[in-house]
């Protein structure tokens, strides 16, 4: 299987999280590609991948949160 994780970061954690993840998937025999969000082309052949995982920055979730932007936590 292959499988891209797109990853979009502020501060690096979210990579770390998307390195780690490709590691194991790795080493379950699978292949895995990790691109930066921020630096995708527009002719990425997307047929090529099996599985896509997203990962995304969190940051601010806990001043929404507070602000009654969210009713309630996931």
């Amino acid at each position: 299987m292959n499988v891209l994780i797109v990853y979009g970061t502020t501060e690096g954690q979210t990579r770390k999280i998307a390195e780690w993840t490709a590691m194991h998937i790795r080493e379950s025999g699978h292949e895995a590609e990790l691109l930066d969000g921020a630096a995708l082309k527009s002719d990425l052949d997307l047929e090529t991948y099996d599985a896509f995982i997203i990962a995304a920055t969190l940051a601010g979730s806990m001043t929404a949160r507070n602000s009654g932007c969210v009713d309630s936590p996931l």
